[in-house]
Parts: structure tokens; sequence; C-alpha cells
């Protein structure tokens, strides 16, 4: 991957280290890793980096007690390979499993994948994932999540616990929405019949919902919504992240380009969507 102009370093390269579900801190590739692994600079395309140079136990008041440990890979970065150390008369077990195993499925576009999240683990779905010890599944894809029928087919046939449909992004215009919604909606409900689905619409700063584009959009999810209830689905869900960036003018809109949020976006993101994906697994 090359770096990305509206990323951070640490966010399309980085590790992130969780210890109990608490951030610890991030290893990334320094500016010299970078220009090595340059094939413009005589490099073969492959960053190689170190990490931690002193212990968790160090640093993460455990006081020698167990503890679980995470890792949160790169957001925009294959990793070939990947070495974790341990201290002499170290025990290494299983983690814990997930409260809720069956996973909450996630449909979208780059902003669904993490884009473009200040460091692994600040995007939407694994802030949810840690908030309600659920495990997820991340069908987020960058430039695509258009509602083909072949991907809307795939979807219908997994089995989690929440379909979150986050498809609005992508969508080339209000006309393909319009055309792609309803469609993807009615094909994981066919294959689905009580599992619940949560209607998701693009995050926006304040006052985008006004623009016609947006508004066009919007509709069609609320639409889509609708027409489900009308044909007596009452397990369908709709939230609305329309202006969820915050305002533009305080200098606090939680977005790099208008369009993909930056870490405060995703936590305004993730407080949208946690009560209804709390009351669906833990309050039924």
């Amino acid at each position: 991957s090359v770096p990305f102009s509206h990323m951070t370093v640490a966010g399309e390269f980085g590790v992130s280290i969780f210890i109990n579900r608490r951030f610890l801190r991030i290893v990334m590739p320094s500016y010299e890793d970078f220009t090595n692994s340059d094939p413009t600079l005589g490099g073969d395309g492959r960053m190689v980096f170190y990490g931690l140079k002193s212990r968790l136990d160090d640093e993460n008041e455990s006081g020698g007690s167990p503890y679980m440990v995470e890792l949160f890979l790169p957001l925009y970065s294959a990793v070939n390979s990947i070495y974790v150390g341990l201290k002499e008369g170290s025990v290494l077990t299983a983690a814990p499993t997930y409260k809720h195993q069956t996973p909450i499925l996630f449909y979208g576009s780059s902003i669904t994948q993490g884009g473009c999240a200040a460091k692994p683990g600040d995007d939407y779905v694994n802030r949810l994932s840690r908030m309600l010890d659920t495990d997820v599944r991340n069908l987020g894809f960058s430039g695509r999540a258009m509602g083909e029928a072949s991907i809307a087919a795939y979807i219908a046939s997994q089995k989690p616990s929440v379909f979150v449909l986050d498809y609005d992004h992508n969508a080339p215009d209000a006309a393909h929405l319009q055309n792609t919604h309803y469609a993807l909606y009615e094909t994981v409900r066919r294959a689905n019949p009580t599992t619940p689905i949560v209607l998701m619409t693009m995050p926006l700063p304040e006052g985008y919902e006004m623009r016609p584009n947006c508004l066009a959009r919007r509709a069609v999810i609320f639409d889509t919504l609708a027409r489900a209830k009308a044909a007596g689905d009452e397990n369908v869900y709709l939230v609305d992240c329309y202006g969820c960036f915050g305002a533009p003018e305080n200098g606090e809109s939680g977005t790099v380009d208008n369009c993909h949020p930056d870490s405060l976006g995703f936590l305004r993101m993730t407080e949208r969507l946690y009560p209804i994906l709390d009351k669906l697994l833990n309050r039924k």
C-alpha cells in the first residue's frame, strides 16, 4: 500500500495494542521505514518495522495478574507476518470468548472498512465490538458497496446476530440507490425472516442533510424502512447518521474530507449505533 494523503501513518500501517479493552499504545513505521520500502528509492515495496522495546507488563498496571491482549491490525495494508515475543516463564492461554459469539455483520463502504481512523481500533465497527463484547464481520469495501445482487445474495446467506446495512455512500446517485436499496434489504430479509436488520444513512456534517442530493438519498433509506414496515416487518430499524459529524463552523467536525470520518467522527457514529445494538443484543 502507498501512503494516503488523508489518513495517518498509524491508521494505515500501524498496529494498536489494547490491554483488557483499554488502549495501551501503537506500533507504527518510521519515516525511514517508508523510504527503505519505496520502490522508487530501491526498496521492494515491503515495509519492515519493529515494535515494543519494553514489556507490556511494565506498562499496563496489571500487577502481574493475567491480562487480555488485543492487536488491531492496519486498516489499509496487508500484513505478511507479525511476531510476538514472550518473557520466559510467561503463560499464554486462549482469550475469553465474546459475550456474543454470533457476530454482527456490517456491510458498507470504505467508512465501514475503517477509513480514515487515526489508528486501528478507532473505527466504528471495532469500537462497537469492544463496547458490546461481540464478534463482528466487517464487509466494508473501499470504492464499492453498490448493492450488487451477488453481494446481496452472499450477505443473505450469512447467519449473524444482526445485519447492519451501511449501504448509502458508494451508490453513484440517488437513482442507483433507489434501484438497489430495497432489493438488498428484501434479499436479506427473505433468507433471514427473524434476524434484526439495521439500516443506516451516510454520516455527514450538520447542514448537509439539506443539500438536494443528500435529501434524495436519505429519502430512499427512509422509503425502504416504510416499505418494510408496511409489509409487516417489525424487526427492521433505522439509524440516521446525517449530521453526526457535527457542525463544520465550530472546528470540531469529525471528518477529514467531508466524507470519511476521523477518529472523532467514528466515535460519533458509534454513539448513534450503540443504543439500538445494545437493545437488540442485551435488552431483548
